[in-house]
């Protein structure tokens, strides 16, 4: 693949992320908002969603098959351009789904008995809405950065336990911004 292909590919898969994102964002954050369902049914949705997904990974394994074909492309290109470091960044994204489902299936429990209800303005949607959209696209910009700069997959030993520590430290920091964001809100 020559650079100006490289570059066409990286433009469409960041117009159809943020497509996607752009749908899917506003959808599951406003189900609260719409719906008025409990926080519990909230939670039991997002971790049958998001358990999917990591049932999906691990059915795929190692393939490079998607039903959308830029992802496919671009898996294609990735795991040919990083090597080991591609298969070790698919284990680690199953792993974070299945955690992230049973966090969220916690969370769904314990409150199911909860009293507190909270009503969610469209304002507080939009602005939770627009951190994960910010995030999730630097996060991007940052890998798709790192991936075409490299020469070599010695260039990228290294890279998927970089990548998880620095999202681990963003994640807590976000969730930090989110819940004061979240306390402000409600105390306000």
């Amino acid at each position: 693949m020559d650079a100006a292909e490289i570059k066409m590919m990286r433009v469409k898969q960041l117009l159809v992320t943020n497509g996607i994102l752009l749908i899917t964002l506003p959808l599951i954050f406003s189900m609260i908002f719409f719906l008025e369902i409990s926080m519990s049914t909230y939670f039991f949705i997002l971790a049958f969603l998001v358990l999917i997904q990591a049932a999906a990974g691990v059915v795929r394994g190692y393939s490079t098959k998607s039903i959308i074909p830029i992802f496919e492309q671009v898996a294609t290109y990735e795991k040919e351009k990083m090597g080991i470091e591609w298969k070790k960044q698919r284990k680690t994204s199953i792993a974070s789904s299945f955690f992230v489902s049973i966090v969220m299936f916690l969370n769904a429990m314990m409150s199911l008995e909860s009293t507190f209800e909270v009503d969610f303005s469209f304002i507080f949607i939009l602005i939770i809405t627009a951190i994960v959209f910010v995030l999730i696209n630097i996060g991007l910009l940052i890998h798709i950065r790192k991936v075409d700069g490299s020469n070599s997959q010695q260039d990228m030993k290294g890279y998927t336990l970089k990548t998880n520590l620095i999202g681990i430290v963003i994640g807590i920091v976000s969730a930090i911004i989110i819940l004061v964001i979240s306390l402000m809100y409600v105390m306000s």
